[in-house]
Parts: C-alpha cells; structure tokens; sequence
C-alpha cells in the first residue's frame, strides 16, 4: 500500500489575513509528521499543519476557521488536528463530523460505521461538534450529529 504525501505548511496571519507558506511534503507517517511539525513551529515560532500533498490550502477557507476553532476549544493534545485532520476531512470528501474535546479532535466521515462509536465514546467530554459540509459549518448538538448519521447511513444504502 502507498503512503499518501502530506505538505507541512506554516500557517501565519498578518492584519487579520491567513497565508499559508510550504516548508516540507513528506509521506504520511504519524510520528514522523507530527516531531516535523513539533520542529517547525519552534524554528518558525508559528503553527504548521499537514494537508495532503494534493489540496491547496489557499483554495480552502475552511483550513483557517478549523484552526481557529481548535484554538477556541481544544487545550491539549491539538497534534489530532494539525496531524490527521486534514488528511480525515479531504478523504471524506469534505464532508464530515467533527467533534472538538478539551483534549483533541475526532473528525469522522458522516457515513463512516465508526461515527457512533465516536460520538457515544466522546458525548460526556464534547465541547463542540460540527457538522463540515464542503466548507459551511454548522454547529450541532450530539442528538443532531447521530440524527445525521442514521439519515446518511439510511440513503446510502
């Protein structure tokens, strides 16, 4: 199996403005990218995030509000979504599931089986969950999200 090429890019705001600047595409390995990005934002003293080698994060607003939110509501372990996030959102078809905990971020395609298994695991512990549809979100309530699970689960089949 081929490993996807993620890009590592240092996400920096000026007047208010987002920009991102390329620093590395490497294959996906989970610890290998996350000591990158560790690395990077001591050296660049600013946060870096992995997006897979084939998405342009300019074209991507929702990159932006994702990060700002995470900064908003998670306080430990923000690696699930600078690390995987990206990487989740995209395979998915930029349609997902996104819960935001103190302690990380679980984003989970609205069609994946795991998506209840998440949502049950991680109920009592959510800050936030949002639903992601091509770049509009949508705060919803954790009733909501597993309503929007069995509807999709229901016309998929």
């Amino acid at each position: 199996m081929k490993k996807e090429k993620v890009s590592i890019y240092g996400l920096s705001f000026e007047n208010g403005v987002p920009s991102f600047n390329l620093r590395i595409t490497m294959e996906f390995d989970y610890y290998r990218i996350n000591n990158q990005i560790q690395d990077l934002n001591k050296e660049y003293n600013m946060q870096h995030i992995a997006i897979p080698a084939d998405i342009l994060p300019d074209n991507n607003e929702e990159i932006v509000v994702m990060h700002r939110y995470v900064e908003r509501y998670v306080k430990h372990y923000k690696s699930d979504f600078y690390v995987l996030d990206m990487l989740t959102y995209f395979k998915f078809n930029c349609k997902v599931i996104w819960v935001l905990r103190d302690n990380g971020t679980n984003m989970i395609g609205v069609e994946n089986e795991e998506t209840i298994m998440v949502l049950e695991h991680y109920a009592d512990r959510c800050k936030a969950i949002f639903l992601i549809d091509n770049g509009r979100f949508k705060k919803v309530t954790l009733n909501k999200a597993i309503e929007i699970f069995n509807k999709s689960k229901i016309t998929s089949n």
